[in-house]
């Protein structure tokens, strides 16, 4: 399954399950609660917004880093993860943190 087809899967389930909703940031698809974005897939990656008790141990892992969406414009908050594997726990945690 290619990058975007697992984003697409994961907001079409959580879109059914959440009453997410479908949108647009830096020209990329998101996800979104409460018209707040928390998850959002860029460059064959997701990118999400996560509580700060998550955000370091997201980092840690290999491959995984700040979303920069200029070069020098880092976003402390969102982390962008090549690992497919766990993108739906991540877009779960992301969404409940913003949901709140």
């Amino acid at each position: 399954m290619s990058a975007e087809e697992k984003y697409n899967q994961i907001a079409e389930h959580l879109k059914l399950t959440e009453n997410v909703t479908k949108g647009s940031m830096f020209g990329a698809k998101c996800m979104k609660i409460n018209r707040k974005v928390f998850a959002m897939f860029y460059q064959d990656e997701m990118v999400f917004k996560l509580p700060p008790e998550k955000h370091q141990h997201v980092l840690s892992l290999e491959g995984a880093h700040l979303f920069e969406p200029m070069p020098g414009k880092k976003m402390k908050d969102w982390v962008s993860v090549p690992h497919q594997e766990i993108w739906e726990e991540l877009a779960k945690t992301a969404m409940i943190f913003l949901s709140k």
